[in-house]
């Protein structure tokens, strides 16, 4: 048994229009063409599909069981077709990635909005790890993108873009310090300071007496931007944190000041580096550089 889509699509056509004559107008072919399809069809399955009467055609009992089957698998083909469609023109896109938590803040979220307000469906699998972990994600492909602090490229990983951007001091805007344009570390050690560790700032390049001085007044320690600035929330100290942290903490009441002292923070948004990066991580990385660019500005 051999059926051919264009004997299906005459039965099709013949059985949702109620004639031979119809079918042909539908499907812009001759009457003797879609008759030859229906026959062929019949002979290919073995059994009838149409008796005539009175001029003319109804479907026999098999042709109608016959064609719930043909309407399903239509169904599925147009769906398929529909799938098809929307991936070409990248509506449907699907993005797993793995972050560390700064980005997830507002660069993330933001980027997917405007993903979907430009008419993609965008199903993204977001996993927050630190740096490391998202390296292992990344290079183990278990996802297409990462961000994370890393500054040089490791085996299996690629970086696309590489930023650096300066930590700045958060506080309360009643804080003395708020009222000065830039703070110097001399100044910051007069405070209560809530540190995210001398490890963390060695490794962002702090000098020996700038972590002196931040050790010296250090009244709270944790480890993420998000938790400092969280106790500088509540009076408790003033705070070193990222810029993308800080930015989304001015919207619950913190005020930031550059540091006379530069401390980087570098952020690398990288990939897998033997797998072949699909139309729609472009736009992806497209936009997540225009919403750093306007984070730090």
């Amino acid at each position: 048994m051999k059926i051919r889509h264009t004997q299906i699509e005459a039965f099709r056509a013949v059985m949702t229009t109620g004639s031979i004559t119809n079918a042909a107008a539908i499907l812009n072919k001759s009457q003797p063409s879609v008759t030859r399809f229906v026959h062929d069809l019949e002979h290919a399955i073995g059994f009838a599909l149409f008796h005539r009467q009175g001029g003319r055609i109804f479907p026999t009992e098999e042709a109608k069981v016959f064609y719930k089957e043909v309407e399903r698998s239509f169904t599925g083909l147009m769906q398929l077709e529909k799938t098809a469609r929307e991936i070409g023109q990248l509506r449907t896109m699907r993005l797993p990635l793995a972050t560390i938590p700064a980005p997830m803040l507002e660069v993330i979220p933001q980027t997917v909005k405007r993903l979907n307000s430009g008419g993609h469906q965008v199903a993204v699998n977001a996993i927050v790890h630190a740096s490391p972990r998202v390296v292992e994600r990344v290079r183990s492909e278990q996802v297409v993108l990462g961000l994370c602090n890393v500054q040089q490229a490791e085996p299996g990983i690629e970086i696309v873009r590489k930023y650096s951007f300066p930590y700045c001091l958060v506080m309360l805007p009643d804080h003395p310090l708020a009222k000065l344009q830039s703070v110097s570390l001399d100044a910051l050690s007069e405070h209560p300071f809530i540190s995210l560790g001398e490890e963390h700032f060695a490794a962002q390049g702090a000098d020996p007496e700038s972590l002196a001085k931040l050790r010296a007044a250090t009244v709270i320690e944790t480890e993420l931007s998000y938790s400092v600035c969280c106790f500088a929330l509540q009076g408790l100290g003033v705070a070193i944190a990222d810029p993308l942290t800080a930015r989304f903490f001015s919207t619950k009441g913190l005020v930031s000041r550059p540091l006379q002292t530069l401390i980087p923070y570098d952020l690398s948004l990288i990939e897998p580096a033997f797998t072949h990066r699909g139309r729609g991580v472009d736009q992806v990385i497209e936009h997540m550089d225009a919403l750093l660019a306007e984070a730090v500005a």
